[in-house]
């Protein structure tokens, strides 16, 4: 379920193309993402989800699966 949002978010609110392991993937390196981009994805996923994402803990984020982890963490109902 999560997923998934956050794959619509890059793919198509973005405009990314994400590969089929989308949870290894690397935002910078993989995605090709910008620290621009970042900033705008944590917002995005932050209006999604109504979470709340610290600068600390989104720096520290360099793959997908660290932010699905996350936010996994902050809504325990979406696993």
């Amino acid at each position: 379920m999560i997923l998934e949002r956050i794959k619509t978010i890059i793919e198509v609110e973005m405009g990314f193309t994400c590969p089929k392991e989308l949870q290894a993937a690397n935002f910078v390196n993989d995605l090709g993402m910008d620290s621009l981009d970042l900033v705008e994805l944590t917002l995005l996923v932050e209006r999604e989800f109504t979470i709340y994402i610290d600068d600390n803990s989104a720096t520290e984020m360099s793959v997908v699966g660290d932010l699905i982890e996350y936010v996994g963490a902050k809504n325990k109902h979406l696993k």
